[in-house]
Parts: structure tokens; C-alpha cells; sequence
């Protein structure tokens, strides 16, 4: 006996999904199967990807942020958007994000970077970011966000970039 979709469509369906949506379910497939066959290739399939915690720390009128781990599609992101606005509510408008320990970024890494960046230079304040890896460096420049946020080697350069830092 056919299925009712086996008999409007002509072929097999393995969920109703792939009736009402065929080119999302197969796309979704191959990213998937893309996905996986891409950390199989960089090395992280087994790896615990941890996520980000941002640990704030006051030097004068500017709040440094270091972040260890990786900026992605988990909390993360999310986490350092929501620290930023915090802070900005609370009249911390001057930034200092310390990516010395982060070695990934994905799209959503990005989009809290440039949020943050956003809602800090909204309320008239600054976001400097410092010790970037050289992949996340190269990140940067490929989606140009290196003309728009401004990057130091160090935190301790960072820091000196801001008027009157008391370190």
C-alpha cells in the first residue's frame, strides 16, 4: 500500500517535512552533512568546544572583558551581548573586549560583536577589542568589521587608547 504522498508525489517521503518543504529538508540535510564533514576535517569532532564566560574587570572609567573558549551559535554569543548592554545600562560605556582566549567565531560571534559595538557607541562610549588570534583576526578583515571596531594587539594597548585609563 502507497502513502498518499508516495502517490501525489511519485517517490518515496521519509517525513511529511520533505512534502510541504522539499528544498529546505534536503538543504538542511547537505549543511548538515557539510557541517559535519567540516569538523571532521578541522580536528573538533570530539573535542568540548567550551563556551564563553566573560569576567569583567573595572580600570578606571573602562570595563575589560576577557573571554576564553569559543564565540558560536551556543549561549556564548548571547552571553556577550547581554553583558555588554548590561554594562551599557548601568553607564560602562567604554569596552574593552580581551579575545586573547578565544580561537573561535562563528556568525552569531560576529553579530554579538558588532551588537556590542552598537549598543555601546549608541550611548556614546567606545568598544576596543584585543589579542585576537590570527584566525579571528582574519575573520575580521574578511567580513571588514576591522574598519569598524577598533582592534590592538594587547589589552595593555588597548587600555592606553582610552583617555586617562587607570590600570
Amino acid at each position: 500500500p502507497r502513502s498518499i504522498a508516495h502517490r501525489l508525489t511519485g517517490r518515496r517521503i521519509r517525513s511529511i517535512v520533505e512534502v510541504i518543504h522539499p528544498p529546505f529538508f534536503l538543504e538542511t540535510r547537505r549543511a548538515s552533512h557539510r557541517d559535519s564533514c567540516e569538523r571532521k576535517r578541522r580536528g573538533w569532532v570530539g573535542k568540548e568546544e567550551t563556551s564563553v564566560k566573560p569576567v569583567a574587570e573595572h580600570c578606571g572609567g573602562v570595563t575589560v572583558l576577557s573571554l576564553e573558549g569559543t564565540l558560536t551559535v551556543d549561549h556564548s554569543a548571547r552571553e556577550l551581548s547581554w553583558t555588554v548592554r548590561e554594562l551599557a545600562e548601568t553607564g560602562r560605556i567604554d569596552v574593552v573586549l580581551d579575545l586573547a582566549g578565544v580561537d573561535l567565531v562563528d556568525s552569531l560571534g560576529i553579530e554579538a560583536l558588532v551588537a556590542s559595538h552598537i549598543c555601546v557607541t549608541r550611548r556614546g562610549g567606545r568598544l576596543a577589542v584585543a589579542g585576537l588570534s590570527p584566525r579571528v583576526r582574519h575573520l575580521l578583515d574578511i567580513t571588514r568589521l576591522s574598519g569598524v571596531i577598533e582592534i590592538h594587539s594587547d589589552r595593555d594597548h588597548a587600555l592606553a587608547s582610552f583617555p586617562n585609563p587607570q590600570p
